[in-house]
């Protein structure tokens, strides 16, 4: 068994965000939710003995400051951009991220670890089509 490649095993998976659009000082008590899919490529195989330790202490102490490290390790790509620009998931970025989003990205990459992370459709992104070329080109 080639250990690197089983390491950078990759799979996709999705994850529904809700949020309401909008500015803290357009923020209304009845607003409408907007509900985004979001995709991520991560790796499959990315649960060491530190990345659990680390996320059961976050989840003890409710000490989010580690979460963006963790997720820098595990997500390898994203189907985020910032106004049409490349938004690469680096420790830099999701630091930028606000923590309900940052807690939504970690269940969704969780699902991975238990097996049953929601997977998406194929066809609905290219970052699905490229983790899919990854695993092939593993096998």
């Amino acid at each position: 068994m080639n250990i690197q490649t089983f390491l950078e095993e990759t799979v996709a998976i999705t994850f529904d965000f809700s949020y309401q659009p909008g500015g803290a000082a357009e923020y209304k008590f009845n607003a409408e939710t907007a509900v985004e899919k979001i995709e991520l490529i991560v790796k499959r195989n990315s649960l060491t003995p530190r990345i659990l330790t680390t996320m059961q202490e976050l989840a003890k102490n409710e000490d989010v400051t580690e979460l963006p490290v963790v997720l820098a390790q595990i997500v390898t790509n994203w189907s985020i951009d910032a106004d049409g620009k490349p938004f690469p998931p680096t420790l830099e970025n999701l630091n930028k991220l606000p923590v309900n989003f940052l807690a939504a990205m970690a269940e969704a990459v969780a699902g991975v670890w238990a097996g049953n992370a929601p997977k998406p459709n194929p066809s609905a992104n290219s970052l699905a089509d490229s983790a899919q070329s990854q695993t092939e080109t593993v096998n």
